[in-house]
């Protein structure tokens, strides 16, 4: 099973939701008060932007986690396990060519479906792709006129999103 950090797009299921879960139960525990329905929409987009975050974060270190295997069989002394986070990643690099600059991207892990691409400051979609096997790769062109450091994100209708950083 993969993890899904949660978005806007889709909420139930994921890390993000499970936060609101503890909170509503901290907040009853504590407080004797149900989670008002105030402020729902700007305390779900926190908490999927902090899923997101740590989804990204153990994917980034998973090779940082050790796995201790006991009691191994005998006849099997070399016994070793690996740790791989199961969700999508994504990364993203800028490249010119004599068009103009252009935005090489991947990934792994996506649910099949459709990934759709924005432009996280501006909210400008970047196109979009169906994940195949997994995988997904191609080349996105950045909006007209925008230079410096832009974040792009890979979206998904799962509650998967990844936000990477490129320099145009």
């Amino acid at each position: 099973m993969a993890l899904h950090a949660g978005s806007h797009e889709q909420f139930d299921g994921t890390l993000g939701a499970a936060i609101e879960r503890a909170l509503a139960g901290e907040l009853q525990g504590v407080k004797q008060k149900a989670l008002p329905d105030m402020g729902k929409d700007d305390r779900r987009m926190l908490f999927n932007a902090i899923a997101q975050g740590v989804v990204d974060y153990l994917r980034a270190h998973e090779s940082d986690f050790k796995i201790v295997l006991t009691n191994k069989p005998s006849n099997a002394p070399n016994l070793a396990a690996t740790l791989q986070i199961q969700s999508p990643s994504f990364t993203a690099s800028v490249v010119t060519t004599t068009a103009g600059k252009r935005v090489n991207y991947s990934g792994e892990r996506w649910p099949s479906g459709s990934v759709a691409f924005v432009w996280e400051d501006t909210g400008q979609p970047a196109g979009s792709t169906s994940a195949s096997g997994g995988n997904i790769t191609g080349q996105l062109t950045p909006p007209a006129g925008t230079s410096g450091k832009q974040r792009l994100g890979a979206r998904n209708n799962a509650g998967d999103a990844v936000v990477v950083e490129v320099t145009l």
